[in-house]
């Protein structure tokens, strides 16, 4: 069990956070200023930009979620995705940090921290739900927010990534928020949603660029060819549950008995029925094909119209 902190201790891990505070505070202001606009082709027609108060969305199809999970999709999507997650993982000391038992104890802290984020996920299923986001939506988010317990100060929670909104004209101030959480399927009606700073929320882009302040998720990627391949298997079950025969046949002078005999001879062989037919007096058959045909083939279609007159009830 380790020993706990002397009141000095605390004293001094306070005064260095303010200390360190006051430090990165007087760097921004000597930071220098930028010319160029982040995400310039976001800007509006009018010439008027995305504000610092005003998050944006990411243009998401918002049937993304249910698309990954058809076949094509989630069969890609778990292939990587477990891949990921299986893999073992430990913590340990950078190379130019010599270990010590202040630094195991730590080691210790963080390992348990991560093996068990929250009270509802291990550290796989909180991955689990993060890599499939970053596949699907592009970007994996993560709250982290730290406790009061020494064994246990850090907590993280996995958060629906295609709820967050980006604050793109954040300008780097760690107390102004750079995401909102959205509620439901958007603030609308007057409803804002959660504000979160840089601190407390981890955003993972997959595939980032200068273009928006967004990733690129595999699934949007390979979006239109799935949806290709899906259309078409749909199709082609359609058709193959809803298909018609595409011949007639039909036997000129033949009698009742001899019909009904050409019919078993038929359904044994559809059904893999063994058995002994005589197919003599049967004759030769007439074919009718009641295939779709294309208009160009006229020599086809008026043979076919041709054999149709041979049919009762037809004119």
């Amino acid at each position: 069990m380790s020993k706990k902190p002397t009141f000095t201790a605390r004293l001094g891990e306070w005064a260095g956070d303010r200390i360190a505070s006051a430090i990165w505070a007087g760097r921004l202001r000597k930071n220098p200023a930028r010319d160029t606009v982040p995400y310039a082709k976001l800007m509006s027609i009018g010439g008027q930009r995305y504000t610092r108060d005003r998050p944006m969305i990411k243009p998401t199809p918002s049937n993304l979620r249910r698309f990954s999970r058809t076949v094509y999709a989630r069969r890609a999507i778990n292939y990587v995705k477990n891949s990921v997650v299986g893999l073992r993982w430990e913590v340990v000391a950078k190379p130019e940090v010599t270990e010590s038992a202040e630094i195991k104890r730590q080691i210790e802290t963080v390992k348990k921290c991560l093996e068990k984020p929250n009270t509802d996920d291990s550290f796989r299923s909180m991955m689990e739900q993060v890599s499939e986001d970053i596949l699907v939506c592009g970007a994996g988010a993560i709250e982290q927010e730290v406790g009061a317990h020494e064994l246990r100060p850090l907590w993280l929670w996995p958060v629906d990534a295609l709820s967050i909104e980006i604050y793109a004209a954040w300008s780097g101030d760690k107390s102004e928020p750079r995401y909102s959480q959205t509620m439901g399927y958007g603030n609308v009606g007057g409803t804002r949603g959660i504000t979160l700073t840089n601190d407390q929320l981890i955003y993972i882009k997959k595939d980032p660029s200068t273009d928006n302040p967004f990733g690129l998720g595999s699934l949007e990627i390979a979006f239109s060819s799935i949806n290709r391949l899906l259309s078409t298997a749909d199709y082609a079950g359609n058709v193959a549950g809803n298909s018609q025969p595409a011949n007639i046949l039909q036997f000129p002078g033949m009698d009742a008995t001899t019909l009904d005999f050409a019919g078993s001879v038929s359904r044994n062989r559809a059904t893999g029925t063994n058995g002994i037919h005589d197919p003599a007096g049967l004759g030769p058959p007439f074919v009718f094909c009641l295939a779709v045909v294309p208009e160009r083939h006229t020599g086809v279609n008026s043979l076919i119209q041709r054999g149709l007159h041979h049919l009762p009830d037809v004119p």
